[in-house]
């Protein structure tokens, strides 16, 4: 094979093999050893070496600081366009290098790989644009893909100005698209304004042990990862990565892209998913909040959150903002959670896992017990107006009887409104009830938490009931499936008061319902009031 009898002086690697050659052959006699002239291909690419005691592409051939003293930017890129001389190679860097680059590189993927071996890139120096950005100039969109992937960037620290510069770290884009089958590993961006942008014509590109963290500066204003609007590509993957002290992590904004997270941490945070747009997934993952000064994630109209096999955890009172938010819109978005660890410790939640009024829907999800709020309360609300502070309260309920039920202003436990459910004497045949049915599979419960306020029920002979049933197909009872209480007596504050069935739905359980109902007294008239209901199915 015509590539072994290149002298690389283990600096170099030229990719080789039956598939390559077969796609893009190497003219191997091109390249050549240390010398005291330039060799062909430096001639071609009109590049002087200045450093001849070096072998060709070792990139202190080209002048390449080592210490990281001064500018190695031209210098590198000098050697880039020679290795663009060759069918294809991979640029090795001397072992933990520090370079300083004042400005951008440009990186043609199609035909060269960069192994810093553990070097720290240092793009402090620059003023704006991208430390990192690519080009490619293999006519066949086809093959585009096979060279990309065989070329990857690897094993490197890269560092920016700063989280409030004009700096970004890499900048993926190819207007004449196909930029696809990028292979990024091994590295670590630091202080930069945003990390990563996904841009037209990227897909298939993947990022392997990476990081992204800010260690100095202010907060910054940008996203980590953007999957920008004009972005058309499918599955663009993120596996094995870590994202920390990022107030901002992913940003997803083209309804025509899919973006993959696989065994990813996401800690340290304020918004860590804005999916204003298209498919974010996550798989086996770890988010870790530790404020409440916005929701964690976020899907606009149409967009979708599937996030799968996760552990959640919050290092901070959730008590302001919900930790998923879904926008209504296109019926296949939303925000979905399967199999979810929520854990809170010993913080307090006041929140919704999913608000919102769009898509959402929490299966299999574990939250441990703990002393600051009841399990059910950090779970998913299936009621889209659990508050009653939106006029569309009614959708999620039927109401029926003499005398219906209906918000009111006062008394409230927060915000607006409350449910008021009436009965008297005259209306004794026909009582004042309310309920709410969601879909429920056998093995399945359906469990929740309300407050309710009941001022004087005792002198009246009356009772207020709350059930949870279980209903087949015809939405007709199955025999004694549910649980059911009666409370006769005043409460006088507002109570705490959890929703349950004691057992899973049995066969045949197509729905659950959740009834409340206000029995007619024998004289005078009684009030129930009801706030904050949360309804959950799992």
């Amino acid at each position: 094979m015509q590539s072994e009898r290149i002298a690389r002086r283990n600096l170099v690697g030229l990719i080789a093999g039956v598939s390559t050659q077969a796609a893009w052959p190497i003219d191997s006699r091109k390249a050549g050893p240390a010398g005291d002239s330039p060799t062909s291909a430096e001639r071609a690419a009109g590049v002087v070496p200045t450093h001849l005691e070096y072998p060709e592409l070792d990139p202190r051939r080209y002048g390449v600081d080592m210490t990281g003293l001064s500018d190695s930017q031209p210098a590198i890129m000098a050697m880039l366009s020679v290795a663009e001389q060759y069918g294809t190679a991979i640029i090795q860097f001397p072992h933990n290098s520090t370079l300083r680059c004042d400005g951008g590189l440009l990186i043609n993927t199609n035909k060269i790989g960069i192994d810093w071996r553990g070097s720290t890139v240092d793009f402090s120096h620059m003023r704006e644009g991208y430390a990192i950005r690519f080009k490619q100039d293999e006519a066949d969109v086809n093959k585009r893909p096979l060279r990309n992937a065989a070329h990857p960037i690897m094993n490197a620290r890269l560092v920016g100005p700063g989280p409030d510069s004009n700096v970004g770290g890499m900048l993926m884009k190819d207007a004449g698209a196909n930029l696809s089958g990028l292979k990024m590993r091994n590295l670590a961006f630091e202080n930069f304004s945003t990390d990563v942008v996904l841009d037209v014509g990227t897909f298939c590109a993947s990022f392997e042990s990476c990081s992204f963290t800010q260690t100095s500066g202010p907060s910054g204003a940008g996203y980590s990862i953007t999957i920008a609007n004009g972005n058309n590509g499918e599955r663009n993957s993120f596996t094995d990565c870590f994202w920390f002290n990022r107030p901002l992590q992913i940003n997803a904004l083209s309804s025509n892209s899919d973006t993959y997270f696989s065994n990813c941490s996401f800690d340290t945070f304020t918004t860590a998913f804005n999916v204003v747009a298209g498919m974010v997934f996550l798989n086996n993952c770890h988010i870790e909040g530790t404020a409440d000064s916005a929701v964690w994630g976020f899907t606009g109209p149409g967009a979708t959150l599937f996030v799968a096999n996760t552990t959640i955890i919050s290092q901070a009172d959730k008590t302001a903002f919900d930790i998923f938010f879904s926008v209504p819109g296109n019926p296949n978005g939303g925000v979905f959670l399967d199999k979810v660890f929520f854990e809170l410790g010993e913080h307090r939640m006041l929140t919704r896992l999913i608000g919102g009024d769009g898509n959402a829907r929490a299966t299999h999800i574990v939250q441990p017990t703990n002393t600051a709020r009841p399990v059910i309360g950090g779970m998913l609300n299936l009621l889209a107006y659990g508050g009653f502070e939106h006029e569309r309260y009614a959708n999620d309920w039927q109401f029926s009887g003499s005398i219906l039920p209906s918000r009111v202003n006062s008394p409230v436990r927060n915000g607006a409104w409350s449910l008021q459910l009436r009965g008297n004497a005259a209306t004794a045949a026909s009582p004042s009830s309310a309920s709410a049915i969601r879909a429920c599979s056998p093995g399945q419960y359906m469990q929740g938490e309300m407050w309710l306020l009941i001022p004087s029920i005792r002198e009246t002979g009356a009772s207020f009931y709350y059930a949870v049933l279980y209903l087949d197909a015809a939405k007709e009872p199955i025999g004694n499936s549910g649980n059911a209480v009666s409370v006769s007596t005043d409460l006088k504050s507002w109570t705490h008061t959890v929703l349950a069935a004691d057992h899973p739905a049995p066969a045949g359980t197509v729905w659950a319902e959740l009834v409340l109902t206000m029995n007619s007294p024998a004289k005078g008239e009684s009030i129930a009031y009801v706030d904050d209901v949360i309804l959950n199915v799992f």
